[in-house]
């Protein structure tokens, strides 16, 4: 079975805000034989899967800044703290994954995001579109720049 909990808290007004959110989950470990386990680990990174229903891979944690595989493994720990400042968002996440939680990854960056309501006349759904820039801190992508940029629709 796999579980997820995630807490956020926002503080802040019309100037600006602080957002601290953080996200653990976990998966039963196999039994000797289960080899179908390794596809309900955890991945961390890359964009969500745009045709596929999230609900339907919930082991797949969203993190653009990073590819996917980032992080992986039957436990993971996210930590994320942003600002919203003039407009934009930066950040600071911190990553662990595996069979125990030992080591975390950082990666800081910016983004921001714009939404469009539905236009139910023309039959147009609600989309998102979120672009940033993340710089990973540690291996394996010390050092790395990576932008991104991502739509979702809503119909």
């Amino acid at each position: 079975s796999r579980r997820i909990a995630t807490g956020s808290l926002t503080l802040g007004g019309a100037r600006g805000e602080l957002r601290v959110e953080a996200t653990r989950g976990t998966v039963t470990a196999p039994e000797p034989g289960e080899f179908g386990r390794a596809f309900e680990q955890f991945a961390i990174g890359g964009a969500y899967l745009p045709f596929i229903d999230q609900a339907h891979l919930s082991q797949r944690i969203s993190l653009p800044s990073v590819p996917v595989g980032y992080a992986s493994g039957r436990r993971f720990e996210l930590y994320r703290a942003s600002l919203r400042v003039l407009g934009v968002h930066p950040y600071a996440i911190w990553v662990a994954a595996g069979d125990s939680i030992t080591r975390y990854q950082r990666v800081l960056g910016v983004e921001e995001e714009f939404a469009f309501p539905t236009i139910g006349f023309v039959t147009l759904p609600s989309t998102r579109i979120r672009f940033g820039v993340g710089y990973s801190l540690d291996v394996p992508y010390e050092e790395k720049i990576r932008p991104y940029v991502s739509v979702t629709y809503r119909p």
